[in-house]
């Protein structure tokens, strides 16, 4: 038996997982290539495979219980990583204060989870047929020939030729949150689970700028026949109150020198970096001017490492946005990790998959 195995036979015991979900991990697992290569990660192609292959067959969220998909299940298929304190904040009592539908719609939704910091706002939302046996739902992005396998475990047919064997009719399911401007939300990342033919759980995870503890949301879930002339789009709306119960320590760090050591085809000029920290992550905002004002034709992207040049990984991040001093800004989000003092902030290119320099940032 080797490491992978015994971690996951572990990992099983303590979760309880059934007995049949395991034979379906095992199956799996055994067609996997054993690694691939992957740049400058310890991050293990067939262990994240393996865990994948178990989260898709059985949720492990604080609150799912085998139930439904909540926010750790989907976390872990990303790689993101929740810390215990960040747990504590996830709220299963959602306030809904208001509901509105579309006449014709045949979904209901609800909010069964969601997490809040001061920077992120993550939801699961489940969306179910009002008639059940009648449907088959389908992300908002996939297609009538993708297999189902790709967002449940009811078959490995094509979503077309389930449909068509069970009498079903084929439904594209959607949504998100509509106070976008409101909240300041820029973008967004969704995923798709369903545990049953006309039950699906859409997991959130967005980037805000409202900084009130308290914060009014209007989620609208959306539905459309896949196979109707029109594709008239049906829609239920909730409107629920969410709270941040997070803290937020933020700390500055300043170039020892603006400009990137070695790449002088580098158009950029460092000011500084905020590093934001909370329960349930670590942002960094880099803020910098255009030296040459072509940013926006730029291939270059930063990357945080640490002294050693390992580099932290990313999650995911806003892109430039254009302050009104006239300098950018981009938002990198990490997870929960311990910066230091200093750190090495990268140039790289993602055209040519180089570094093209570095800088040391320091408090």
């Amino acid at each position: 038996m080797d490491k992978l195995d015994e971690k996951m036979r572990a990992w099983k015991n303590d979760r309880d997982v059934p007995d049949t979900v395991w034979n379906q991990y095992t199956q799996t697992l055994s067609s996997l290539p054993e690694k691939r290569p992957v740049k400058r990660t310890g991050f293990s192609f067939r262990m994240a495979a393996a865990v994948v292959c178990i989260l898709a067959l059985a949720g492990t969220g604080a609150y799912a219980a085998g139930q439904y998909f909540g926010i750790l299940d989907f976390a872990r298929r990303q790689r993101q990583e929740i810390p215990q304190e960040a747990e504590k904040l996830i709220d299963n009592q959602i306030a809904v204060s208001g509901e509105k539908e579309t006449e014709d719609t045949i979904i209901d939704c609800t909010v069964l989870e969601a997490l809040c910091d001061s920077q992120t706002i993550t939801m699961v939302v489940e969306v179910s047929a009002k008639e059940t046996g009648k449907y088959l739902f389908l992300p908002t992005d996939a297609m009538p020939e993708d297999s189902v396998a790709q967002w449940s475990t009811l078959s490995e047919q094509s979503a077309e030729e389930y449909a068509a064997e069970k009498g079903l009719t084929m439904v594209s399911i959607g949504g998100g949150i509509s106070n976008r401007d409101e909240l300041g939300i820029a973008e967004a990342s969704m995923d798709f689970q369903s545990r049953a033919e006309d039950v699906m759980d859409i997991y959130i995870r967005c980037g805000k700028t409202e900084e009130g503890n308290t914060l009014k949301v209007n989620f609208t879930a959306t539905a459309m026949f896949m196979e109707a002339e029109g594709n008239a789009v049906m829609k239920k709306n909730v409107t629920l109150t969410l709270q941040d119960r997070s803290e937020t320590v933020t700390a500055s760090y300043f170039p020892e020198t603006p400009f990137f050591e070695g790449a002088a085809d580098v158009p950029y000029e460092v000011e500084r970096a905020e590093v934001i920290q909370t329960e349930l992550g670590t942002y960094i905002d880099i803020f910098y001017s255009d030296i040459d004002g072509e940013a926006s034709e730029s291939s270059l992207e930063f990357w945080p490492a640490n002294e050693n040049g390992e580099v932290y990984e990313i999650l995911g991040g806003s892109g430039r946005e254009l302050q009104e001093t006239g300098t950018y800004k981009t938002r990198l989000q990490l997870n929960r990790t311990e910066i230091g003092d200093r750190f090495l902030l990268e140039a790289y290119d993602y055209n040519t998959n180089e570094i093209c320099g570095q800088i040391v940032m320091q408090q």
